[in-house]
C-alpha cells in the first residue's frame, strides 16, 4: 500500500509540473505573438502607415506587448490622426480630455473629437472610446 501512495504522490507532482510548463508555454506564445504584432506594425508605422500608427497607439495605451505608455500612445495616435485616421483622432482627443500622456487641454480635445466625429467615429461608437 505504501508503494502505491508514493506512486500517487509522484503522479500528482508530475501532473502539476506538466500543467505549469503548459501554462508557461502558452504565456510565452502570447508574448511572442504580441511582440510580432508590435514589430510588424512598428515597421509599417515608421513608413507612415496610418493604420499601423493607430495600432501602435492602442498597443502602448493598453500595454499589449509593450509597457503601457500614454505619451507614446499619444505620439502614435497623433501621427495617424494627422493623416485623417478618425479612430486615432478620437483616442487622441480623449487623451487630451483626460490628460493622459499629454497635458490636459480641453480645446485640443474638442478639436480632435470634432474631427473624429466628422470622420464618422465618436466615443459612443467605441464604448469608452479607448481602443
Amino acid at each position: 500500500m505504501r508503494h502505491y501512495g508514493f506512486s500517487l504522490v509522484s503522479l500528482l507532482i508530475c501532473a502539476s509540473v506538466l500543467l505549469s510548463l503548459n501554462a508557461d508555454a502558452q504565456s510565452a506564445d502570447a508574448q511572442t505573438s504580441e511582440s510580432i504584432e508590435f514589430k510588424v506594425n512598428h515597421r509599417a508605422a515608421m513608413r507612415g502607415d496610418a493604420a499601423a500608427q493607430y495600432i501602435l497607439g492602442v498597443l502602448y495605451q493598453n500595454g499589449e506587448g509593450v509597457r503601457k505608455d500614454y505619451a507614446k500612445a499619444a505620439k502614435w495616435f497623433k501621427k495617424a490622426a494627422e493623416q485623417g485616421d478618425a479612430r486615432a483622432q478620437n483616442n487622441l482627443g480623449l487623451l487630451y480630455a483626460e490628460g493622459r500622456g499629454v497635458p490636459k487641454d480641453d480645446a485640443k480635445a474638442a478639436e480632435w473629437l470634432r474631427k473624429a466625429a466628422e470622420g464618422g467615429v465618436s466615443s459612443r461608437d467605441q464604448g469608452s472610446g479607448i481602443r
